[in-house]
């Protein structure tokens, strides 16, 4: 028996770290994001350029994928402005059925930053049947969204760490 299975066709982009930088107050610099606001000065600006994002996505609409993932950092600093920003960009690039994405560290940077990324990006996060995929329904992560015989598996472990860790 033979099967006739159609071409499915996903685009992935990760760690868009969507900028700039929105100016901080120092009690929001008195905190873990003191460091990635110096290391977004001494590296980051220097290698992700206004319009390569753009670029990127402009190539990908010639494409026609069937639905774009985006995993990892889509913020920097993880503030209220750059969360709401990234949610309304978000909005410009495709509709939440046909766009997954996963946070990443710099979504969760500091305490409350995570639910606060979620709350905003929930749509595009949002598995199958508006719940997780697994047994504990408490827990958003991970998630599944089924798109013919694809499933897209949404696994986030961003969690809020020390400025500096250890690694053994």
């Amino acid at each position: 028996m033979r099967y006739a299975c159609a071409m499915f066709t996903f685009a992935h982009i990760s760690d868009i770290h969507l900028g700039p930088l929105p100016k901080l107050t120092l009690r929001e610099l008195f905190s873990k994001r003191i460091t990635g606001f110096v290391n977004w000065h001494r590296n980051r600006r220097k290698h992700l350029f206004v319009n390569t994002l753009d670029l990127l996505l402009s190539d990908l609409k010639t494409r026609d994928p069937d639905h774009l993932v985006i995993t990892g950092d889509l913020v920097n600093l993880a503030t209220g402005i750059e969360t709401r920003l990234a949610g309304e960009w978000l909005q410009t690039i495709g509709e939440p059925q046909d766009t997954t994405v996963v946070p990443g560290n710099h979504d969760a940077y500091v305490r409350g930053a995570h639910d606060r990324s979620v709350k905003e990006w929930y749509p595009y996060i949002i598995g199958d049947k508006g719940t997780c995929c697994w047994d504990d329904e408490t827990k958003l992560f991970p998630t599944m969204r089924r798109l013919g015989q694809i499933a897209i598996i949404g696994y986030s472990i961003s969690f809020v760490t020390l400025p500096v860790s250890v690694m053994c």
